[in-house]
């Protein structure tokens, strides 16, 4: 990795927008997803724009403070979306990204949204148990040690994710609270 890296991959994915709505419209994405993949031209309110629709979709409260981006309950969530990488769709597979989880903000759950060609689909873990796990992982990221997750796909973390739905999102939220309560420090 060059010390640009991280400005070559925000430019690049930048001026692939085009050529992703293209390549999802051709893989038979609806225009709910084209209209989502649309607003990844500014990355910037991208994020704020996938935050919006999540809250809109699950019923969250807003955030406190800039560290999570919403509440249920008296619980914060942070949440990171991805768009499937160009170069594994143009492949037929399935690759999301995700940039910066800062793991020393103030949340309490980790909530993923791939912007698949079909639908969009959401995941979520405690943070607690997303820490350990990275721990485990033994990742050689320089930013780590400040906190920073740089990079991570989503076949890395999926083993740890639990798959959720506005429908399936009360029952699933209990049981990794229920989960958490249960287990044993030794």
């Amino acid at each position: 990795m060059s010390r640009y890296s991280e400005s070559i991959a925000r430019n690049i994915e930048k001026m692939s927008c085009g050529n992703r709505i293209d390549l999802y419209r051709s893989k038979g994405s609806n225009q709910d997803i084209l209209d989502v993949l649309e607003q990844n031209k500014n990355p910037k309110k991208f994020g704020v724009f996938m935050e919006e629709i999540t809250k809109d979709i699950f019923g969250f409260g807003n955030s406190l403070n800039s560290e999570h981006d919403f509440r249920y309950g008296s619980s914060k969530i942070e949440l990171k979306s991805s768009c499937c990488l160009l170069s594994a769709l143009q492949k037929d597979k399935k690759v999301f990204q995700y940039n910066s989880i800062r793991m020393d903000y103030d949340y309490e759950y980790l909530m993923v949204c791939n912007i698949n060609v079909e639908d969009l689909e959401f995941y979520i873990v405690k943070k607690e148990k997303f820490k350990k796990y990275i721990k485990s992982l033994n990742l050689k990221q320089k930013k780590l040690k400040k906190g920073i997750l740089e990079l991570i796909t989503f076949d890395r973390l999926k083993p740890i994710m639990r798959r959720v739905e506005p429908e399936t999102f009360e029952k699933v939220f209990d049981s990794l609270n229920r989960v958490c309560r249960n287990v044993r420090v030794i």
